[in-house]
């Protein structure tokens, strides 16, 4: 990108059976910028994997809301016992940031509760 974009005031909340990720990006810069803030979750122990994103566009000076939708489904498991799917419920670690290797991602924990 040809301008500064950040992203801050990031927030997570339930809506039905999904995950709500909010975030706002902020240019700093002279030039409009698109900034796409990506989504990385997993449970304790494993490796967080990209759940969501949401590209938004922000004019110099600016700051835009980012919705990132996440269903709940991503974090449910293959049972190898009772066949079909589970969700383990639970804390959840979220980080929200640009990339996978973004230092200065935003890191959450969410309560997650067993699946249907």
């Amino acid at each position: 990108s040809y301008t500064s974009l950040t992203i801050e005031e990031v927030s997570c909340r339930q809506e039905g059976a999904d995950l709500i990720v909010t975030a706002r990006v902020a240019n700093e810069g002279t030039r409009p910028g698109v900034e796409v803030v990506q989504a990385y979750g997993g449970a304790d122990g494993e490796v967080p994997r990209l759940v969501g994103f949401a590209r938004v566009e922000v004019e110099p000076g600016a700051r835009e809301l980012a919705r990132v939708i996440v269903p709940l489904s991503v974090f449910d498991r293959r049972d190898p016992d009772g066949g079909g799917w589970r969700r383990a419920p639970g804390p959840y670690a979220l980080r929200v940031g640009r990339d996978a290797e973004d230092l200065a991602a935003h890191r959450l924990t969410v309560e997650v509760a067993l699946s249907a």
